[in-house]
């Protein structure tokens, strides 16, 4: 479906990538001195408008 990502700036963390992936529904921030970290709709679950 579709893919977005989004690269912003934190004064605390540094550059920090955002991807969001609609079609299978998962939420991805990396970058800077975060780990990187996912979340992902439970296998299975309906797709609601937010969150993805």
């Amino acid at each position: 479906m579709s893919r977005v990502t989004i690269v912003a700036e934190d004064l605390v963390f540094g550059e920090i990538t955002i991807e969001l992936d609609t079609g299978v529904g998962s939420v991805e921030v990396s970058g800077g001195w975060l780990p990187r970290t996912t979340l992902r709709r439970a296998p299975g679950a309906a797709p609601l408008s937010w969150p993805p």
